[in-house]
């Protein structure tokens, strides 16, 4: 899983905190605006996109069309409801609070416990005398002192060990204690004890840690998560609809990172089929927690000696309960809960942490409506034949459509008499084309783009130029372009096929 661009932008994001403070701003305000310049989550969704369509077609066993797996971005998955661009935006507001959160509280502190001054750094500091520290009046640069003007300075660049340092400030403390006004003294002893704290040094750690420790874990939550879901959702894709199997097993990731509902899940055995074997229809939401890297197997015909399923769920799961430890039954159900399930008071689906009820479904399973294109097994390329008898089959059966147009002009804002003439162009008119007068020739992506649009889910971008695009050529043909210069011109403006190739 490399996510180059991804880290390149977070190591960015944490050099300009580090600059943006520097210069006197405030944490919330450096934080937000480095955010704006690197923005962290977005650059991992652009960097993830490919890698996700990739595990879905490694769960699938072979390459997928782009209108399937454009549903991986559509289409959630999780009981919050969130697809990945969500999840990513979501990321990124609790990415710049917890990093806020991390630098804010390190400011609070000292090397001694003790607290320090408000300001952000020990530069910020010395940035403030610089310009004109108001206690008694403004500090104006030449009435800083060489001695503490050179401190100053060497202190920002040498990285001066704290033995060293410390040893270095306490004359210049006596000498500050000797002269100048009560107000300079309290400017120059404020700066003292932040280069005494050396608090910079204090802060870079921090922000080191919020951005490259903290940032890296939500990206890598995200990430992980979402691809196991993504090889799960072509799994579900290429074994749903197989006959031969009959069932899936629950299998633990080698990375499996710690006892949870998960081991329950892989070796209770709750259907009578065997342990961590569940029906087809009954297997638990996958993945089952953040970071969660388990997979399923496919269970094929033959291979069970029973492959009748029966409920055993209650008393299943109180089998695998009893055969573990007092510990792992309290990190599963809770101290309290541990004792009251296994007295018999309450089902351990109530106290078993993790555990939904909820069922596993593929985000790529057709949606089953009129004239959808579905894939039962095999390679679907969109160039393949087997793509081109599909768009053949189903550019006839538009043909015969006779609610489509309103349909798709209910839920674009399309003039139905606009979208007429489009089917018509498309569809059912012959052209004058290269190879002779005869129909526009099927296409297997513009096929899937007039089935979202009657349907109205999941509508593309691609899908509302498709339908300017046609119109448009429509149009040139109409005032005496040919098909091929009308097609050209057209896509000058409205660039379907590109849209295509990009995603």
């Amino acid at each position: 899983m490399k996510r180059t661009a991804t880290q390149a932008a977070t190591e960015a994001f944490e050099r300009r905190i580090r600059e943006l403070m520097a210069e006197g701003y405030g944490v919330p305000f450096a934080v937000d605006q480095a955010y704006r310049e690197n923005p962290v989550m977005k650059v991992m969704y652009d960097e993830m996109r490919a890698q996700i369509r990739a595990e879905a077609e490694r769960g699938y066993g072979a390459p997928l069309p782009q209108g399937i797996t454009d549903r991986l971005f559509t289409h959630s998955w999780a009981p919050d409801g969130l697809t990945l661009s969500a999840r990513t935006t979501q990321g990124a507001i609790l990415v710049r609070e917890l990093v806020a959160r991390t630098i804010s509280e390190q400011i609070k502190k000292s090397a001694f416990g003790r607290p320090i001054m408000p300001a952000a750094s020990y530069r910020q500091a010395s940035l403030a005398i610089f310009d004109g520290y108001k206690m008694g009046g403004v500090i104006p640069v030449q009435d800083i002192p060489k001695y503490l003007a050179q401190t100053i300075a060497v202190a920002r660049h040498a990285g001066v060990p704290r033995d060293e340092m410390m040893k270095m400030l306490r004359p210049i403390r006596r000498q500050i204690e000797k002269g100048t006004t009560a107000g300079m003294r309290a400017a120059y002893s404020q700066l003292v004890d932040a280069l005494e704290a050396q608090n910079e040094k204090a802060l870079k750690r921090a922000i080191f840690t919020a951005t490259q420790e903290r940032t890296r874990y939500f990206a890598d939550r995200i990430a992980r998560t979402e691809m196991a879901r993504a090889y799960q959702d072509g799994f579900l894709l290429r074994w749903d609809n197989n006959d031969d199997c009959v069932a899936y097993q629950w299998k633990l990731s080698g990375r499996h990172p710690r006892y949870d509902i998960c081991d329950l899940y892989a070796k209770a055995n709750l259907y009578g089929l065997g342990a961590g074997v569940f029906p087809k229809d009954k297997v638990p939401r996958l993945p089952a927690h953040p970071h969660c890297m388990c997979f399923l197997k496919p269970v094929i015909r033959g291979m069970m000696d029973n492959e009748t399923p029966i409920d055993r769920i209650e008393e299943g799961g109180r089998e695998y309960l009893d055969s573990v430890d007092l510990h792992h039954r309290q990190m599963l159900l809770g101290i309290h809960g541990a004792k009251d399930v296994m007295d018999g008071k309450i089902s351990w689906t109530q106290k078993a942490r993790g555990y939904g009820g909820k069922k596993v479904d593929s985000r790529l399973s057709s949606t089953g409506g009129s004239g959808d294109i579905i894939i039962q097994s095999g390679a679907l390329n969109p160039n393949s034949d087997r793509a081109f008898k599909h768009a053949a089959t189903y550019y006839e059966s538009v043909r015969h459509m006779t609610t489509d147009c309103a349909r798709i002009a209910a839920n674009t804002g399309f003039r139905e008499q606009d979208i007429r003439v489009i089917k018509r162009h498309v569809f059912i008119e012959e052209h004058d084309l290269r190879s002779g007068r005869e129909r526009f020739f099927p296409d297997y992506e513009m096929a899937q783009s007039w089935q979202r649009l009657i349907d109205g889910r999941d509508i593309q971008e691609r899908d509302i130029v498709l339908l300017n695009h046609e119109f448009l050529e429509h149009t040139l043909m109409r005032l005496g372009k040919s098909a091929s210069d009308a097609h050209e011109q057209a896509q000058k403006v409205y660039n379907y096929a590109a849209m295509v190739r990009r995603n």
